[in-house]
């Protein structure tokens, strides 16, 4: 607990709950350090979600003016990669929110990890899978990975675990999907046939998908048609190579519909990781 005093000075975050009187045997200053061990868990790690109580989470002491230097920095690279996508230009206490998270986090590991590399991979089977989904999980641990780590050993250390931590919070603000990641998704239907708005209500009911006109053929990623007008040869000349075509009958189930929404999904994780492979090879070169 060395740096807890970096951070909150002499100032308790509660009451001891391991009380002198009980430990006659035990050191002041290891009893002291139990209590701040204790609380720092009880009132920040295990506080339940702000949604809960009408005022958010919030500190009762007072705290170094660095960690809030560090949130309203990290605010503002957020800021600087979402625009418009982050509804805290919209919202204040969407604003407060996210910081009373961030600032718990990042104090958090600043105390905690200290002494050596934290990592997050508690969270996942397997991390690399989150690496290669989001490009948000790849900003918040370049952030946190290039902050001073003289000034911010702990944050640095720890910048992995804290990756993981706010990846599971930050989706809830930010809309992460950005322009290029969309994938275009085509829906040809006979006229008339009550399963074109049936398909259509399914597929926008996904966040990454952006449905094109009929018209449309240069930028398309999946192609869903009805089986009698599937496109002839010389007309998916018209559309991408790499494009998907998914048939669709009009028979089909509501596990056909969730097959449909899975297979999508997939054409969305695979544009992602093509993506983030062509990076990896041009930063190469």
């Amino acid at each position: 607990m060395d740096k807890y005093n970096d951070v909150f000075g002499n100032q308790k975050l509660g009451e001891d709950v391991l009380r002198r009187e009980d430990y006659t045997i035990v050191p002041i200053n290891a009893l002291d350090n139990e209590n701040k061990l204790l609380n720092l868990f009880h009132k920040m790690v295990f506080q339940p979600s702000a949604e809960i109580y009408a005022q958010p989470m919030n500190f009762d002491v007072r705290i170094n003016p660095k960690f809030y230097a560090l949130v309203y920095h990290f605010i503002d690279f957020l800021k600087e990669h979402y625009r418009d996508d982050m509804t805290v230009y919209h919202n204040q206490k969407v604003l407060k929110d996210i910081m009373t998270y961030v600032s718990r986090d990042i104090i958090f590991y600043y105390i905690m990890a200290n002494d050596g590399i934290v990592k997050g991979s508690y969270y996942d089977k397997n991390p690399e899978d989150t690496k290669s989904l989001s490009s948000l999980y790849q900003d918040i641990h370049e952030f946190f990975s290039d902050v001073d780590d003289a000034e911010y050993h702990g944050v640095h250390n720890g910048a992995e675990a804290i990756a993981h931590d706010l990846y599971q919070i930050l989706p809830s603000y930010i809309n992460t999907i950005q322009k290029q990641d969309y994938i275009h998704v085509k829906v040809l239907v006979d006229p008339g046939n009550a399963a074109e708005e049936v398909v259509l209500r399914n597929v926008r009911t996904l966040e990454f998908v952006q449905v094109v006109p009929s018209d449309q053929y240069k930028d398309v990623d999946v192609l869903i048609s009805t089986l009698d007008i599937l496109p002839r040869d010389y007309e998916l000349d018209l559309y991408p190579k790499n494009m998907k075509v998914i048939p669709w009958n009009i028979t089909n189930t509501r596990t056909d519909y969730i097959w449909l929404l899975v297979r999508l999904n997939q054409v969305y994780v695979d544009k992602l990781k093509a993506r983030d492979a062509d990076k990896k090879k041009k930063t190469k070169k």
